[in-house]
């Protein structure tokens, strides 16, 4: 059996461990763990530990697949759907950029200039890289 994060567009449903650091980073102070069949929509899937059989069986699908290495895990979007996109709908065309995953790739393409907290792949994206603990310490500093 599949576990999953389901996002919908308050609330999400979650099968995953509750030690899994994507579990931690969850806002629980508002949004509730629903069964997936109560999210009215779904707005991002990740599957946690996908076998070859269903990563194979996505890529015949219009989605992107967006592998987190760290976390064994895959995140299912809609195709053209990203933090870019949902900028771009604000009439956000110039920005500067934070992240630390893969989904925020495409921010650091599109950034003035960005910034890749902690040890990614996709900090070769980025203007440039800080360890957490010189994110850490840069904010309690200040």
């Amino acid at each position: 059996m599949l576990t999953y994060l389901a996002d919908g567009e308050w609330d999400y449903a979650f099968t995953g461990s509750f030690e899994h650091p994507i579990y931690k980073n969850i806002n629980q102070t508002s949004a509730r763990n629903l069964a997936m069949t109560e999210l009215e929509k779904i707005c991002k899937l990740v599957i946690f530990n996908p076998t070859q059989q269903v990563i194979t069986h996505l890529e015949h699908l219009p989605v992107l697949i967006t592998t987190y290495k760290q976390e064994d895990a895959i995140d299912i979007s809609p195709l053209r759907i990203n933090k870019v996109t949902g900028l771009e709908k604000l009439n956000i065309h110039e920005f500067i950029a934070f992240g630390n995953d893969s989904n925020d790739q495409c921010l650091f393409e599109k950034a003035a200039y960005s910034v890749c907290v902690g040890d990614n792949e996709v900090q070769h994206y980025a203007s440039k890289k800080i360890s957490k603990e010189e994110s850490q310490k840069q904010f309690y500093n200040h």
